[in-house]
């Protein structure tokens, strides 16, 4: 049987043909000459590019975007527990949001709108807040999350016991939430590069942390399956 289309189909069908277009856009009319193309953790351009190397990003989004949409949704059809239902859920929510911010910030590099200047430091302060906001999002659902197979800590450990998943996510569901808050608060004190050092800080620390927990949890399970 098949399954009937929701309101997220549409978002990432929608979502992909403006990106399809908008690789058209740019390829049409986007500037002549060289555009920034990367930033150092100081916020200054060290790769230039044509317009023309957004313009094949954009479209290899196109089909990606389509490809998660459809996804996401055959796997939400297919679950039937209830906290999977949910978690799913806010996975299309989040994919989503960061397909659309991906889409914004190469169209605004490929249209020539992200020059070195103040308009560049803007919209880098935006990304960075960007990410803080989908920590906050993330760890508010990570703690609720039941098993799925696409977000959590998926350990040998938590595969095999219940109680090592909602600790080991509930974890880290908790230091991505502090850490989000925390991030958010420091954009405007500290510079740039501390604020991506605590980025990939929160990142990794809560991993290896919930890591952890998940073994340390499994082995005193008795109700472990292996």
């Amino acid at each position: 049987m098949r399954r009937p289309l929701d309101q997220f189909d549409f978002m990432h069908t929608a979502l992909g043909l403006f990106q399809a277009a908008a690789a058209a856009y740019v390829a049409k009319v986007g500037p002549d000459g060289l555009l920034p193309m990367h930033f150092d953790l100081a916020g200054e351009v060290d790769r230039w590019g044509s317009r023309f190397q957004i313009v094949w990003m954009l479209a290899a989004f196109a089909p990606l975007t389509l490809l998660i949409g459809a996804a996401l949704g055959a796997q939400q059809a297919k679950m039937k527990d209830a906290g999977g239902q949910r978690t799913l859920f806010a996975g299309r929510v989040i994919s989503v949001v960061v397909l659309t911010a991906c889409t914004a910030l190469m169209l605004a590099l490929g249209l020539g709108l992200m020059q070195p200047g103040s308009g560049q430091r803007a919209a880098l302060t935006s990304v960075l807040c960007g990410l803080w906001v989908i920590f906050i999002v993330l760890g508010a659902i990570m703690g609720k999350a039941a098993p799925n197979p696409w977000m959590g800590i998926r350990t040998r450990w938590t595969r095999h016991s219940r109680l090592a998943w909602d600790k080991a996510n509930r974890l880290m569901g908790r230091i991505l939430f502090l850490g989000g808050i925390a991030g958010l608060l420091t954009v405007p004190v500290l510079d740039r590069a501390a604020n991506i050092s605590l980025f990939f800080l929160v990142v990794f620390g809560s991993g290896v942390w919930a890591v952890v927990e998940s073994w340390r949890v499994w082995r005193t399970d008795p109700e472990r399956t292996a």
